[in-house]
């Protein structure tokens, strides 16, 4: 494989990387009680919490070595905390360099009363300016460092694509992917359903290339929900297995849609299907569309979804039956302790080595409600006997 082919594996294999430090920057700027904080909290950035707990957290996210995460970390560990048992903190702007630099001993009946008081039990609270809105939060660190995020999101945060991540109020159902070796799985029903026509530009290259403007994407085809999984790489392949399934309303119609979409594709571009199946589930292949490494996609239509793969064997590993780990309300699992064995298969020396050591074996993350705010908890699990 050439040089670039292998950069390109890389990015995909690090993508659960990248969505698993997202979700701590995310965690990190922000954390607050749910539901949302009452008007009461003053504008602004804002921490308040048990020191203790920001030390702990700080130290964990600087073993992330080498990702923005642990130097900012390394920043806190480093500044000159103030010996107290309570600590607080506020700044006009969204500043982690302020909110460190303006860190103090608590005044539980000062300007940041209210947040003192709406954090309760939790070991921390957090507000984050959002542009005209915040993102608040609240997070708790165990003693074997197992850490619980709770959020509140703005509405205004899931515009353009995004809107892709804001879950309804109807619950996805159960998965259609197998979970075993998945280092990313994640489910959502998003609000208003998948109208990805709505999302991309006329005329643009994404528009272009798959004619995404087929009614393949309309509502009359597909049920809104969407389910992505990211797999291990196979044992002496490089490149991970990846698999969307895109929930649909009848499978007669979803069938027929998808042949019309082909048609489209072929039309285009010099390519033809061939014949593929899982199964007693129909689909084709487009093996000669290799626009990117190994990418030769392949779908099929189930009872329940069209499930499109990187690859065949992507297809395959993702309807193998295994049980998925995914919480009933849908979101995201990511396994965070299979990264090790994904960048030693994924290793080349041609590429650099070396993954950052996660402090935390499995990350969580799932929606708790919908509505003007969006909230959301994360978990992440301690290594067992760190």
């Amino acid at each position: 494989m050439a040089r670039s082919g292998l950069m390109a594996t890389a990015r995909l294999a690090r993508g659960v990387r990248r969505t698993a430090l997202l979700a701590l920057a995310l965690g990190g700027a922000a954390c607050a009680p749910d539901p949302a904080p009452p008007p009461a909290w003053p504008p602004g950035a804002l921490l308040v919490g048990r020191a203790s707990a920001l030390a702990s957290l700080a130290g964990q996210l600087a073993r992330i070595e080498g990702t923005p995460a642990a130097r900012e970390a390394l920043a806190w560990r480093a500044a000159d905390l103030p010996d107290c048992d309570v600590v607080e903190a506020q700044a006009p702007q969204a500043s982690l360099a302020a909110l460190r630099e303006g860190l103090r001993c608590a005044d539980p009946g000062g300007p940041l009363a209210a947040v003192h008081r709406d954090r309760g039990e939790r070991a921390l609270a957090f507000a984050w300016p959002l542009g005209l809105e915040r993102l608040t939060g609240s997070v708790d660190v165990s003693a074997s460092g197992d850490l619980e995020l709770r959020f509140e999101i703005p509405g205004g945060a899931f515009a353009g694509p995004r809107a892709l991540l804001r879950p309804g109020v109807t619950q996805p159902g159960p998965a259609v992917l197998g979970g075993a070796d998945a280092l990313l799985h994640a489910r959502l029903r998003p609000e208003g359903g998948i109208d990805l026509p709505a999302l991309l530009a006329q005329g643009s290259q994404a528009d272009q290339l798959f004619a995404l403007r087929s009614q393949l994407f309309g509502a009359a085809v597909l049920d809104g929900t969407w389910e992505l999984a990211l797999y291990l790489p196979a044992e002496g392949e490089r490149l991970p297995r990846v698999a969307l399934a895109l929930g649909i309303r009848h499978r007669s119609v979803a069938q027929a849609a998808a042949a019309r979409f082909l048609d489209e594709v072929e039309a285009a571009w010099p390519v033809r299907r061939t014949p593929f199946a899982v199964g007693d589930a129909p689909g084709a292949c487009l093996r000669e569309l290799r626009v990117l490494p190994g990418l030769a996609p392949c779908y099929v239509a189930t009872e329940r979804a069209l499930v499109v793969g990187w690859s065949d064997a992507s297809v395959r590993k993702a309807l193998d039956g295994s049980a998925p780990a995914l919480p009933a309300s849908g979101g995201l699992v990511a396994d965070l302790a299979k990264l090790p064995a994904a960048d030693a298969r994924i290793a080349a020396p041609e590429l650099p080595s070396g993954a950052p050591a996660w402090p935390w074996r499995r990350l969580v993350a799932e929606p708790l409600h919908a509505g003007p705010s969006v909230g959301l908890r994360l978990a992440l699990a301690g290594k067992v006997g760190a």
